[in-house]
Order: structure tokens, then C-alpha cells, then sequence
């Protein structure tokens, strides 16, 4: 969760809103399972977007590389 934190922030009010307008139509699920869904959804989510927008975007301005290898923490394998 650590590295998915900022994702994670970034994507919890979106996906509240959502959740928010559709509620009325999952009166017939077990809150529990949509809660489950809920933070499902929300782990892939900020996921998806760490691997693919905040982690080329931080690799393209901690040097321009591309295609080099980065440890959690940014910094560079050899």
C-alpha cells in the first residue's frame, strides 16, 4: 500500500462519487460484498495507475530513461 498511497488518494473520492449515484441499484447486494467490490475496485484501480502513469512519469523525470529498471523507492538498479 505504501507506493499506491498517492494513487490511492487520488481515487477514493472518484470511485465514492460513483458508488454514491449508484447505491439505489445494489440495495439487492449484501453491503458487505459491495464494500468488498468497493475497496477491490479501488486497489486495481490506484494500482493501475501507479504501474502505468506514476511510475513512467517519474522514471521520465528522474532522467528521461525509459526502459531502465527502478527499485520501489525510485532509485536505480544496476
Amino acid at each position: 500500500l505504501g507506493e499506491i498511497s498517492f494513487s490511492l488518494y487520488l481515487i477514493h473520492q472518484i470511485l465514492l462519487a460513483t458508488y454514491g449515484e449508484k447505491i439505489s441499484s445494489l440495495e439487492y447486494i449484501p453491503k458487505s460484498l459491495t464494500f468488498f467490490v468497493f475497496i477491490s475496485i479501488l486497489l486495481l484501480a490506484s494500482y493501475v495507475m501507479w504501474a502505468w502513469i506514476e511510475m513512467p512519469a517519474r522514471r521520465l523525470l528522474m532522467g528521461g530513461e525509459t526502459n531502465s529498471r527502478y527499485t520501489d523507492n525510485g532509485s536505480k538498479l544496476a
